[in-house]
């Protein structure tokens, strides 16, 4: 079982210095991957309902600072040895189709094959629209598009394509990632921490990562037995010094008990 931790990208905790921290602890406590998140640019006024709350509201706002994904993914895989990255989500159609293959290739070349492409569709309609990204109701069927025309640049020796919204031909593309093939997740949910919610229930059953540290091991191990190979957990507070505090926690709680 692999167990990850998020990257913040957006608050308090992307100054520099808070960053370089966090994710340097966090190889260093032994976690197996970190998650970094996807938004580009958000519009004042939104009307689409974010999907992963009761109230559809987005938890961040409107007004929040974000890093780019994929630059901050580079980042982060020059700051680390070890430590592998998922993307968790990387919104496919919010970059040219050729642009996002050069960058997750170069990305998984420079880092000596790191990278997890964890993928999704996006719900955010004002944002599509914002940054000049393909049709949001045909978002579906870009992200295929876009996924195999990366798969062609990364694996034929002379790519060619012919898509809908993709072409290109007598074209080389090098180097290729130094996986073969990247590693892809079909979306992901990052789970809040031990303490978060006391043990609950659901119709009679025990509500799963609920709980203190013992909870979450319980959990993580059945979750385990059950072949499911990884799980991930926020451990933001509000300041870095609590962050690293609560890292360390869930290392001494959790981690090392698995």
């Amino acid at each position: 079982m692999q167990i990850g931790f998020n990257a913040p990208t957006s608050g308090p905790l992307i100054e520099p210095d808070s960053l370089v921290s966090i994710i340097t602890e966090g190889e260093a406590l032994g976690f197996d991957y970190v998650t970094i998140s996807d938004h580009i640019m958000v519009p004042r006024n939104l009307e689409s309902k974010y999907p992963y709350t009761d109230t559809g509201e987005f938890p961040a706002g409107t007004q929040a600072a974000w890093l780019d994904q994929l630059g901050t993914t580079a980042f982060i895989a020059a700051l680390t040895k070890k430590l592998r990255f998922v993307l968790s989500v990387m919104v496919v159609p919010h970059r040219p189709a050729v642009l996002t293959a050069k960058l997750l290739s170069t990305i998984d070349y420079l880092s000596k094959g790191r990278l997890t492409l964890g993928i999704g569709v996006g719900w955010c309609r004002e944002e599509f629209e914002a940054i000049g990204a393909a049709p949001f109701d045909d978002r579906g069927a870009v992200t295929d598009e876009w996924m195999a025309a990366c798969q062609e640049l990364w694996t034929a020796e002379f790519p060619k394509f012919d898509g809908k919204y993709v072409k290109f031909d007598d074209v080389t593309f090098n180097p290729k990632p130094a996986q073969s093939p990247v590693p892809i997740w079909v979306a992901l949910r990052v789970l809040g921490g031990p303490g978060g919610k006391p043990r609950a229930s659901i119709d009679g059953e025990t509500e799963m990562f609920t709980g203190g540290d013992a909870d979450w091991v319980d959990d993580i191990n059945a979750l385990k037995e059950l072949g499911v190979a990884a799980v991930d957990v926020r451990l933001f507070r509000r300041t870095t010094s609590d962050t690293l505090d609560t890292m360390r926690r869930f290392r001494d709680g959790v981690l090392a008990k698995l």
